[in-house]
């Protein structure tokens, strides 16, 4: 993928906003729903028309990646219909102009997806402007169901922020002279533990941020979302955390003005929220 990106270039920088108005997506298409399931999907369609995406529950694989290749299979109405109130609820956190500045086109929900023959719960696609969900793997597990939403459409953002994803030198001085990343987030793929939030590693959430620098903002943003106090509390403590807290946050807010402190205290509000209803 690091390969396929650089031969990208700069293009996304060009590729901002909305779709014309005919082009404006919907909930694709023909999934068989009874009378029960219909008032989500009718959200999610609702949804997907605020934002200007189109959501895709019926995608045809396989999906070219320049040299790669992306799998999976079309997902049960029943299983898009147990995942898409979790999905509108994460979604709708963000500001309307910070998905269309990302100019993301289509959020594909399947099941069984893979990338060059390894499983992924979610992944970004640079090429065509899409994001794909795994919709069932690692369903059993609702915080880790909702933080890999948000870190992998932070890989969208860092993306199209300035066309590389896997440079970043300001970033890398945030650390210790002597800490290097491993070999990227592939490499850890087959640790199901890699993404547990641990205090073992000072500068660092889990590790599965060691693993690249690209993952490691990925991670720092998606864990502001879902657990704020948590990662907040720990950055009082650390400062090579609390500088890559602020950065994240100076990084959201140029490329959509709109990610401010009331961003942050939405996310906040609604992190309050899930722990009462967990009780």
């Amino acid at each position: 993928m690091r390969s396929t990106l650089q031969a990208l270039g700069l293009l996304a920088l060009f590729l901002t906003g909305c779709r014309r108005e005919a082009e404006l997506p919907t909930v694709q298409p023909g999934v068989d729903v009874s009378a029960d399931t219909q008032p989500r999907l009718v959200a999610l369609e609702e949804l997907a028309k605020k934002y200007c995406i189109q959501v895709v529950t019926q995608p045809a694989f396989p999906i070219p990646y320049g040299k790669d290749l992306i799998t999976g299979q079309i997902a049960e109405p029943s299983d898009v219909e147990n995942y898409a109130a979790l999905f509108i609820e994460e979604w709708s956190l963000y500001p309307v102009e910070m998905i269309r500045k990302t100019n993301l086109r289509r959020v594909i929900l399947c099941k069984g997806l893979a990338f060059n023959g390894q499983l992924r719960t979610a992944l970004p696609d640079y090429y065509h402007d899409d994001l794909l969900v795994d919709i069932i793997r690692g369903r059993e597990n609702s915080v880790y169901t909702r933080q890999i939403l948000h870190h992998e459409f932070f890989h969208v953002v860092d993306w199209k922020d300035d066309g590389q994803v896997y440079q970043d030198e300001r970033w890398l001085k945030l650390n210790p002279r002597s800490f290097k990343y491993g070999y990227g987030g592939p490499a850890m793929q087959g640790d199901r533990n890699s993404s547990l939030l641990t205090e073992d590693l000072p500068g660092f959430l889990t590790r599965y941020s060691t693993s690249g620098l690209e993952e490691d903002k990925a991670e720092v943003f998606a864990w502001m979302v879902m657990k704020p106090s948590y990662v907040s509390e720990r950055a009082k403590k650390d400062p090579v955390l609390k500088a890559k807290t602020v950065r994240i946050k100076e990084l959201v807010q140029d490329f959509c003005p709109q990610m401010d402190e009331s961003f942050w205290a939405r996310v906040q509000r609604r992190s309050t929220d899930l722990r009462s209803e967990r009780r």
